[in-house]
């Protein structure tokens, strides 16, 4: 044995450690347990660190393998086109619930008060923001196919059983919280294949998806109307339930996941052309700033709404304001996509953060003006006005954090 082997040894021995024999050769297991012995924090927190590099080495790899999206083609355009369908069903049905209000006061549930008739569709319109808190998760964990299916489902059994109903109770069950929760399962997936479809074009897609809203808005009521006098309301809602079950076969059938995740009738509504319009917009702006676009026009038109007191001006409000709020009923979606969730996969949990107070809006919403309207309907319409300044006091703010005050940044 050489000095030096032996002052290595004497002095690791007076450090509490076992030095090896001489001529021997420490294993790959001794180095290891030698390390965790000395330096124990030193080593836990190396490991922590390398196992959270291969996590995110993992991330990026599965982003990469991520099919890009198609921004057109046949596959991509179905999928717009049963999107279409089911904002036909959704907020087509929702945007017609005031001709069942109607008849609801005026014959069926005529021993029933207005405010509480106005619950059946109001617990229905809060599910369709509310239903991402399940439809969500269920969405990032692959199980497209059955929310649409469930979904569809729901809705059209959910419209018959509407048919039989003669009592309140039974149609706060079967129209208000049963389709409610169909229609929970189908809103947010619907955004979400859409988005997972296009990218330069997403803008446009989700503006031709979603004017099925309008004109579900308008075919549903002229129908009921036209057929309620003759057929009576049974059969006049059973032929609403078959025409949903016709649009619910190319959803079921024609919807395909690209990537698991991680109360009046109108004969004419602009927001048909505002959804065109301000999809399109997206596309070459960035869609926060077509948000602005169209929200800042539509505080300003309520404010203005209390200043008019004839029907000319009252018409061209309705004009103006069903264009330009076309943009916030279909941007957010979009913006959400665009630029809150960099990584596709999270999509249904970051829309889901925004539907729920959105759903907790249109819950709380007619309470709320129910409330304010025996004071006045200028106060009224001060309370739309305001409500919707802030919110386009918040999208400024939201883009001044992304951007800063540069006026000509897409985002």
């Amino acid at each position: 044995m050489d000095e030096t082997d032996r002052k290595q040894r004497e002095r690791h021995s007076l450090e509490g450690g076992q030095y090896p024999q001489s001529g021997k050769i420490m294993d790959s297991q001794d180095l290891s347990k030698g390390a965790k012995e000395k330096l124990p924090g030193v080593s836990d927190a190396t490991e922590a660190q390398t196992e959270k590099q291969k996590e995110r080495r993992a991330v990026i790899q599965a982003t990469r393998e991520l099919p890009l999206p198609l921004d057109g083609g046949t596959l991509a355009w179905i999928q717009c086109a049963a999107a279409f369908c089911i904002f036909f069903n959704t907020w087509g049905l929702l945007n017609s619930f005031g001709v069942f209000q109607s008849y609801y006061s005026l014959t069926l549930l005529r021993t029933s008060t207005s405010s509480q008739i106005s619950w059946i569709g109001t617990i229905q319109s809060s599910f369709i923001m509310i239903g991402s808190v399940y439809s969500g998760p269920l969405y990032d964990q692959g199980y497209f196919r059955p929310l649409i299916a469930t979904g569809c489902f729901m809705l059209v059994f959910g419209m018959f059983m509407t048919s039989l109903g003669t009592q309140y109770w039974q149609q706060v069950l079967s129209q208000g919280l049963f389709m409610g929760i169909g229609l929970g399962c189908l809103f947010m997936p619907c955004l979400g294949i859409l988005a997972s479809y296009f990218v330069k074009r997403r803008g446009l897609a989700m503006g031709i998806a979603s004017s099925g809203s309008t004109i579900g808005g308008i075919v549903y009521p002229i129908i009921f109307s036209q057929l309620v006098g003759k057929l009576q309301f049974g059969w006049t809602t059973r032929v609403l339930a078959f025409i949903m079950l016709f649009l619910s076969i190319l959803p079921v059938f024609g919807m395909k996941l690209r990537s698991k995740p991680l109360a009046v009738r109108k004969v004419f509504d602009t927001g048909f052309f505002g959804r065109i319009f301000f999809g399109h917009l997206a596309d070459k702006v960035g869609s926060l700033n077509a948000f602005i676009a169209a929200s800042g026009p539509c505080a300003a038109l309520l404010f203005g709404w209390m200043g008019i007191h004839n029907e000319a001006g009252v018409i061209v409000f309705c004009l103006l304001y069903g264009f330009f709020s076309a943009g916030m009923i279909t941007l957010p979606a979009m913006v959400i996509a665009v630029v809150l969730c960099p990584d596709m996969r999270e999509y249904g949990v970051r829309l889901t953060m925004q539907l729920v107070p959105s759903g907790l809006g249109i819950l709380i919403g007619n309470p709320i003006a129910g409330a304010i309207l025996p004071s006045g309907w200028v106060q009224l319409q001060g309370f739309a006005a305001a409500t919707v300044a802030a919110c386009t006091l918040f999208a400024i703010a939201a883009r001044v954090v992304k951007v800063g005050w540069v006026i000509g940044r897409k985002i």
